[in-house]
Formats: structure tokens, sequence, C-alpha cells
């Protein structure tokens, strides 16, 4: 499957993060009404990405090593976790992802997915889904 990194480097998008599979509905709405807080002081918009428990599309790093990804790039989804990852091919462990996108369909990798850094994040514009 073949995407291409959307994101620019130059870019520079403000998104919230709201991890449901720690705290309580009483902790997340007082974050919210803090983001509201923040959004109108700041006047900056903000998006806000809810990250909810389920299945998670996991980059398989056998070698533990950073992936550099740049921005504009191509990369390949492989559901063979067998392959070793590299900034253009990268095993996931979903091996049905193939038939759950087409072309258009974006994914985000968020943190530590493929480098294990909080502060990495991207977004996959799908290409083609034809698996290998």
């Amino acid at each position: 499957m073949l995407l291409r990194l959307l994101i620019c480097q130059s870019e520079i998008r403000l998104v919230a993060r709201f991890d449901f599979t720690l705290g309580d509905a009483e902790f997340h709405q007082e974050t919210l009404e803090n983001l509201k807080t923040a959004i109108k002081k700041t006047n900056k918009l903000c998006s806000v990405m809810l990250d909810t428990i389920g299945p998670e599309l996991l980059v398989v790093n056998k070698g533990n090593h950073p992936i550099p990804l740049e921005a504009d790039s191509f990369v390949v989804l492989t559901p063979d976790q067998e392959k070793e990852a590299t900034s253009d091919l990268l095993p996931v462990n979903f091996g049905g992802l193939a038939k759950a996108v087409k072309p258009g369909d974006t994914i985000f990798l968020g943190q530590y997915l493929f480098t294990g850094s909080e502060a990495t994040s991207v977004w996959l514009e799908v290409l083609s889904n034809i698996c290998c």
C-alpha cells in the first residue's frame, strides 16, 4: 500500500489528544473546558483528537531504531512483519489494512508508533491500497 506523507514541515497544526484509556469522564470534561478557555484566550484554533480504546495500527520496528520520514515522501505499509522497517517500508500489525482503506483516505500514526518518540506523529494519504 503506497502512501504519501501529508504535513510539510513548515506547517504547524494544533491538536489536543484525549487519551480515553486513562481518566474518567469528569477528568476529560475538565480538560476540554480548559482547552476551550485556552482557545478563547489565545484566539487560536485547536483540533481535538479522541484516542479511544480499540485496535491500534502499530509499526513493527524490530530493530528499535529511529525511522526518519520526510514530508511529501512516499512510504509503503506492509503486513509482512518480517520485513525491516525503513523510511520507504513500514511493516504494520494489521493484515487487513489494505481492505479497510481506499485511495484518498488518511491514516494517522501517532506518538511512539514508529520512532518511539512522544513528539512524533505523521499523517499519511493513501495513494493505493493494492497489497503485496
